[in-house]
């Protein structure tokens, strides 16, 4: 019986020893992560001119400085070290009256490029002309359209 003890005892003292001497091993676990590129593009102010006198006003007239104008506004948001550029209608774009459905055609002035906005965003002026061959051509009304502008790498 003390044998039996005595094996079992010592089984019991070599399974301590040999947990206790188990070594301790490292692994490296990699991670990886994508960052695209993207923006958004907001507009945050639509272009108006104001009023048009064709009795009193001459030449092409812009939303810039017009009387009674206000430019328009994009904010545009990308991804942090990304260049865009801006483009928009290759040329006039067509206001139709409310009324009367005349047509009377602008020309977008858009933001020169190429722009870095930033991950914190940054604003952009849009504006438009009007040429007096067009404001002159058209009956009194108000004239209302619209034109996509582009932002793109």
């Amino acid at each position: 019986m003390k044998k039996m003890k005595l094996a079992v005892l010592a089984l019991a003292l070599s399974g301590i020893f040999a947990a206790g001497n188990a070594m301790a091993v490292d692994t490296t676990v990699n991670v990886s992560a994508t960052v695209t590129d993207a923006c958004i593009a907001t507009t945050t102010q639509d272009i108006t001119i104001g009023a048009i006198d064709p009795t009193t006003t001459t030449g092409t007239i812009s939303s810039a400085s017009h009387p009674g104008s206000t430019p328009g506004q994009i904010n545009v948001v990308c991804t942090a070290g990304m260049v865009v550029n801006f483009s928009g209608p290759g040329g006039s774009v067509p206001l139709t009256g409310t009324t009367n459905g005349d047509i009377m055609n602008v020309v977008p002035i858009l933001p020169a490029g190429p722009a870095t906005p930033g991950i914190t965003g940054a604003n952009y002026t849009v504006n438009a002309t009007v040429d007096q061959s067009e404001y002159t051509g058209v009956s009194a009304d108000t004239y209302n359209g619209s034109f996509v502008v582009t932002v793109a790498p």
